[in-house]
């Protein structure tokens, strides 16, 4: 790709040129504080170069978290905080997340932990993970929600919906991801920013899990401001 000598939130803006990908952002991207910036996942790799690039574009020093063959690619640096897609985390990859919950970084994150899906079609994501409203308590950082517009292709849908209807757990839809990145090529997506919601908010009269489903709601109400 011509990158070799490019890191960081530096590489995601490459990678995205290298696309001929642009996007639009929507709302104001917060920078006075420590966040963490919760989005959607509908595409796969597109979207966390642009998440990255968007947040970046505000703020030198931040780290997403993503799974671990991502720091394979060298280019990201220290940007990715690695967890496994097995869903069992080594030791090592918990200390990663939590000195970097401890730092002055922006933490990016999807909650999903998986890419979007079609769900009565809807393009959504599974039911988030509340660990972000756990980490937001114990570190103090307000919550910024954070929508991306954009979907992968009918055939990556209809391979997910053919999958689940067979009784199949593997995401044997995952390896058109390759495919759908380059289909990606040549567009533009919105990007919208809430107002970050203030970690004092969420207290114990509802579960983590229920504050983490208010989150969700949010950040699929953002849809409305972008113009259609």
């Amino acid at each position: 790709m011509g990158n070799k000598e490019v890191f960081g939130a530096n590489f995601a803006n490459a990678v995205l040129k290298n696309f001929n990908i642009k996007y639009n952002t929507i709302g104001e991207v917060p920078h006075e504080r420590r966040y963490i910036f919760t989005s959607n996942h509908p595409l796969g790799g597109i979207d966390s170069n642009v998440f990255m690039s968007a947040v970046g574009s505000k703020n030198s020093d931040l780290k997403i978290i993503g799974i671990e063959i991502l720091t394979f690619f060298k280019n990201y640096g220290d940007l990715i905080l690695p967890v496994s897609a097995s869903g069992k985390q080594k030791r090592e990859y918990h200390e990663k997340i939590s000195k970097a919950l401890e730092s002055k970084s922006q933490i990016l994150i999807f909650p999903s932990g998986s890419l979007s899906r079609n769900r009565g079609g809807r393009i959504l994501d599974s039911d988030w993970t509340p660990s972000f409203i756990k980490w937001s308590k114990i570190y103090e950082r307000d919550v910024v929600p954070v929508y991306f517009d954009g979907k992968n292709s009918k055939l990556f849908y209809s391979l997910s919906s053919i999958r689940k209807k067979f009784g199949i757990k593997i995401n044997i839809e995952q390896v058109l991801l390759p495919r759908e990145t380059f289909l990606q090529k040549g567009k533009t997506f919105n990007i919208v920013f809430g107002r970050p919601i203030p970690y004092q908010k969420f207290t114990n009269e509802i579960s983590q899990k229920e504050w983490a489903s208010k989150v969700y709601k949010e950040v699929y109400s953002l849809e409305d401001l972008i113009k259609k």
